[in-house]
């Protein structure tokens, strides 16, 4: 059974086509590591790629076909394991007006990306999952947990009908003021079977009696 010739050439073209569209599956993203301002008004120029390069150089990192765009800059490196390297050195380097993450970069060759040609976006199943790093910032963390001790303090001071003239929070301490010494030796005492996780300091002043 014979067909048209352009049938023939219309298979052939789609053919051609499709293998062209599919090439840039062929090219896996390689690891790098992606700079942007921590706030909204930073700029990223070629500056910054520069001074990244010179940090990842003392830290013996290679990197290649670094490029900045849309407000970010984007460093190449050869594996993972410098990735990881490479991150934690530029956040020490840098400092906290920027901001440093994992990302991957395309290979796809510039003749393909010109023609629009993309690789297929594979999902977290096959791109092995995905890493989530989650850091605690210690002194905010301490700062709230004093806020709330401070706050469950006073209300158990009133339910227990201890009496104090003040209570305040300063350099993660808890300042409270007396007005005399048998209301602090009360206090002093709760706290000694109800609050455990208190170190407590008694001080005298020239208004009052103090604890800390």
């Amino acid at each position: 059974m014979r067909y048209p010739a352009w049938k023939y050439v219309l298979i052939l073209v789609v053919l051609v086509i499709s293998t062209l569209y599919a090439l840039p599956s062929l090219y896996p993203d390689e690891p790098a590591v992606q700079i942007s301002g921590a706030k909204a008004g930073t700029q990223i120029d070629a500056s910054i790629v520069q001074k990244a390069e010179q940090i990842l150089k003392t830290e013996n990192i290679a990197t290649h076909d670094n490029s900045f765009g849309n407000n970010a800059a984007l460093l190449r490196v050869d594996s993972s394991e410098s990735q990881l390297k490479a991150k934690e050195a530029l956040r020490r380097g840098l400092g906290d007006d920027y901001v440093v993450a994992l990302n991957l970069a395309p290979t796809t060759p510039e003749w393909l990306q010109k023609i629009g040609a993309k690789p297929m976006k594979l999902g977290l199943d096959l791109r092995g999952g995905v890493h989530f790093l989650l850091e605690v910032d210690m002194d905010k963390a301490i700062s709230q947990r004093m806020e709330t001790s401070a706050t469950d303090l006073r209300r158990q001071l009133r339910d227990n009908n201890l009496k104090f003239n003040s209570l305040n929070l300063s350099n993660n301490t808890i300042v409270m003021q007396f007005a005399n010494n048998d209301d602090r030796s009360a206090t002093m005492d709760f706290l000694r079977r109800n609050g455990n996780e208190f170190t407590q300091q008694a001080v005298a002043t020239e208004t009052g009696s103090t604890r800390n």
